[in-house]
């Protein structure tokens, strides 16, 4: 019987909670993500805050490297080191990594950041290697142990040429070899990371799966609210606007939902929350979804107050990648008594929610499809995958992500 790996994780975070903080010396840990706090665009500034924020909260001392753009320089802090670049999007080999690591090598390092000797970096994603190559030249300190904290398997985009998947393949299995130890965040992950080694160090190769936890912020709003029974009005899908969530299946969805007359009978409304890095794409997305519902609503991106507030009017979140490493937003939803339909494999949320039982599953690669598993959701079967979905989204929090951090960083360090 397969287990699932929310139990893992408690065993894990059991053991070391009940270890104490008296076998624990407080570490120093510098954590490079190209995105952090300076105009977020996707998830990965998000993850990278709720992740550095959790460390500190268990007495960790972090120092951030990241990028930003242009009039980024109030992040700055003793603790943030920010480097601006001058295309800031994506996170794709086009964009400004190299330019943002370039930035570091010719750049005055901060006094604060010079002095730190870190235990350990974190580099997140391929985007970060070159970045940490360079700051590790430029520190007066011995060079430290990496951990490869991959938040998304890029060979796997849909979107790639054979020229790019390579490419990807290529910097994603160098970030790997060049660490000490690998974290992803769900098992369809692991298995592709894994698929890039040769037979020869596979098998003693260190992987390990951390599901990200609930924002504190977002389980603070959850917790703090009194039920789900209140008028839900909104179809929601919140992704980024780019090809690579499959976003033009959530319009054919909403397009055979109305054929049907769903959304007059329940009074619902599409809902579309995300940042796009193509204006031209957006319009196009924005304006076939205005054909199909000219109420439709949309936001760019929100704060986590106004995300709940949005979520909690929802009655469906309609998550249409085809692949995702995770899904944020998944949880959060659950969190806020809405429950999400996504793709039948390959969404890294399912480790945590139980398809069928806590989360709704379609093939998106086949919209019709999922309109007709919509139309057939009674009330009875919709309001059981609402209550178990809140109960499992808030049992794993900020915390409990930061303990199993913190043990994968400390057994890195004293390996």
């Amino acid at each position: 019987i397969k287990k699932t790996c929310l139990n893992l994780l408690r065993d894990s975070v059991l053991y070391w909670s009940e270890m104490g903080d008296s076998c624990s010396p407080k570490l120093r840990v510098l954590y490079v993500t190209f995105e952090y706090c300076a105009s977020q665009f996707s998830g990965n500034g998000t993850a990278s805050m709720s992740f550095v924020r959790g460390l500190r909260d268990l007495g960790t001392e972090v120092k951030v490297v990241c990028g930003g753009p242009k009039g980024s320089d109030s992040v700055n802090t003793e603790d943030v080191a920010c480097f601006e670049v001058s295309n800031w999007s994506q996170h794709v080999r086009q964009s400004a990594w190299q330019e943002w690591a370039d930035k570091i090598r010719s750049s005055n390092l901060p006094d604060s950041l010079l002095t730190f000797s870190p235990d350990i970096i974190v580099s997140v994603d391929w985007e970060s290697s070159l970045a940490v190559q360079n700051l590790i030249q430029k520190m007066q300190c011995e060079k430290p142990k990496i951990v490869y904290y991959n938040y998304r398997v890029f060979y796997r985009n849909s979107n790639n040429s054979e020229q790019d998947k390579e490419w990807y393949k290529a910097v994603e299995r160098s970030a790997m070899v060049g660490s000490q130890h690998t974290i992803c965040l769900c098992n369809s992950d692991k298995d592709a990371l894994t698929d890039l080694l040769s037979d020869d160090i596979k098998k003693d190769f260190k992987i390990s799966i951390l599901l990200p936890g609930l924002r504190q912020e977002i389980r603070n709003l959850a917790t703090s609210m009194t039920d789900g029974s209140q008028r839900r009005k909104y179809l929601l899908c919140c992704v980024r606007i780019i090809e690579e969530k499959n976003v033009d299946a959530f319009v054919d969805i909403i397009r055979s939902l109305s054929k049907a007359n769903y959304l007059q009978t329940n009074n619902l409304i599409p809902y579309m929350i995300g940042a796009s890095a193509s204006a031209e794409y957006r319009a196009r997305i924005e304006n076939r979804l205005l054909e199909v519902c000219p109420d439709s609503v949309f936001s760019d991106f929100v704060t986590p107050p106004e995300l709940c507030a949005i979520m909690k009017e929802s009655y469906l979140n309609i998550h249409p990648a085809l692949n995702e490493a995770y899904g944020m937003t998944i949880i959060e939803s659950a969190a806020m008594c809405c429950p999400s339909v996504i793709h039948k494999s390959s969404i890294g949320a399912a480790d945590l929610l139980e398809p069928g039982r806590e989360v709704f599953v379609s093939d998106f690669s086949n919209p019709a499809a999922v309109a007709e598993a919509i139309l057939a959701i009674n009330d009875s079967e919709y309001h059981a995958v609402q209550r178990a979905a809140r109960v499992k989204s808030l049992s794993y929090g900020e915390r409990e992500n930061a303990e199993m951090l913190l043990n994968v960083i400390r057994n890195t360090v004293e390996a």
